[in-house]
C-alpha cells in the first residue's frame, strides 16, 4: 500500500509492477521431503466477493495443480481479516494452513488497534501476488455524478444526516484512505463496517449506503453492468477502465493510495517450504488462468518474493504509522 500525504510517500521497497513472474513452462523446485501429502488450507479474512477472495478463488485451482494437491478455500472472516490472522499465527508451521494477506491484516490493523497477533513475528511473508488502486463507486440512481459533487454534499451535510459509506472492514486500505479524504476534505461521513466487500457492494447497489472506496475487482463488473458508477480512483493516473472518473488527488490533493494482495504462512516455517512455495506462487500469478483474470478484473499480478516483500511491509508500516499519528486515525 502506499500513501501520499503532502508530498509524503510510503517508502515501498519495490515498483508494484516489479519482478516478472516464471513462465509456467519452468520446472518446479523439489518440495521439501514428503510435502504436501493432504490437502492445504488457504485462509481468507474477509467475506465471498471481494479482491482478496476473487484472487484466492483465481489462484486456488493452479495452485492445487502446482502443488499436487488440493487447496481448500475456507473464509474466516471479522475484525477487518485479524481472525483469519489469528488462525495463521497459531497454526503449526507445516505448510497445511496459509493466509490470503491484505494490508489491513499485517501494516494497518496492528497501527490502529490491539490485535492478537504480531505482524512480524507471527506470520511469515511468502509473496506478494497482486497491485492496484482503489476506486470510488456510488449506486447508478446516486445524484452525484463526479467526486466534487459528493465532496460538496457531505460538506453541507449536518453531522446528524451524514453520508454514509461501506468498507470489508475496520483498518482495511478502504477504511484508511476514507478517514485521510475526510480529513483533507474537510468532511464528515458515516463508516459502515462489513465482513467483506461482497456484502457492502451488495447494500450500496440497493441503496443502504451511498458511497464506497473499494478495490477494483470486486466493483469493475458492476461499473460495466451499470448498477454502478465509478467517480473517482485512488492512483496518481487515472485508471484506464473508469475513464472520466478523477484521482482523488486532484480533487484533494495528498490522498494517493495503492493496495496488494499476497500470501503468508504461520510463524517459523521452514526455509526450504518459504523457497518452495514462493516459486509456487509466482509460477501461479504468471499464468494466464490468473494474471490475464485479474487483468480483465482491472488488477495487475504484481510478484514480490519473500525478502522483497518482508522489506515492503516494513516499509509501509514506517510510513503508514506517521501517517495515522499525523492524522490522527482512530478505530471507530
Amino acid at each position: 500500500m502506499r500513501w501520499t500525504r503532502r508530498g509524503l510517500l510510503a517508502a515501498g521497497a519495490a515498483s508494484p509492477f516489479a519482478a516478472p513472474a516464471a513462465s509456467p513452462a519452468q520446472p518446479v523446485p523439489q518440495p521439501p521431503p514428503g510435502y504436501p501429502s493432504k490437502p492445504i488450507r488457504l485462509l481468507i479474512g474477509f467475506a465471498p466477493g471481494g479482491a482478496t477472495d476473487i484472487a484466492a478463488r483465481l489462484a486456488a485451482p493452479i495452485l492445487s495443480e502446482f502443488l499436487g494437491q488440493q487447496v481448500v478455500l475456507e473464509n474466516r472472516s471479522g475484525a477487518g481479516g485479524n481472525v483469519a490472522t489469528e488462525m495463521t499465527a497459531r497454526a503449526p508451521a507445516d505448510g497445511y494452513t496459509l493466509l490470503m494477506l491484505t494490508p489491513g491484516q499485517v501494516v494497518t490493523n496492528p497501527l490502529m488497534m490491539r490485535v492478537p497477533y504480531d505482524p512480524e513475528r507471527d506470520i511469515t511473508a511468502i509473496a506478494r501476488m497482486t497491485a492496484g488502486q482503489l476506486v470510488m463507486v456510488v449506486p447508478k440512481d446516486s445524484p452525484f455524478r463526479d467526486v466534487r459533487q459528493l465532496l460538496e454534499a457531505a460538506r453541507a451535510r449536518s453531522r446528524a444526516n451524514p453520508l454514509s459509506y461501506g468498507t470489508p472492514g475496520p483498518g482495511t486500505s478502504q477504511h484508511i484512505v476514507m478517514e485521510m479524504l475526510k480529513k483533507e476534505g474537510s468532511f464528515e461521513a458515516t463508516h459502515v463496517p462489513y465482513r467483506g466487500s461482497g456484502p457492502a457492494v451488495a447494500d450500496l447497489i440497493g441503496g443502504k449506503i451511498d458511497f464506497m472506496i473499494d478495490s477494483v475487482s470486486p466493483t469493475l463488473p458492476h461499473v460495466r453492468a451499470g448498477s454502478l458508477r465509478a467517480i473517482a480512483v485512488t492512483g496518481e493516473q487515472p485508471h484506464p477502465d473508469f475513464p472520466g472518473a478523477a484521482t482523488l488527488n486532484s480533487v484533494v490533493p495528498g490522498v494517493v493510495m495503492t493496495t496488494w494482495v499476497g500470501l503468508g504462512g504461520p510463524p517459523d516455517m521452514p526455509p526450504a517450504m518459504v523457497a518452495y512455495l514462493t516459486e509456487v506462487v509466482r509460477r501461479t500469478v504468471g499464468h494466464p488462468g490468473f494474471s490475464e483474470r485479474i487483468r480483465d478484473l482491472g488488477g495487475q499480478s504484481a510478484w514480490l518474493g519473500p525478502q522483497d516483500f518482508a522489506a515492503a511491509l516494513s516499509a509501509e508500516r514506517t510510513s503508514i504509522g506517521a501517517v495515522i499519528r499525523g492524522a490522527n486515525i482512530r478505530m471507530e
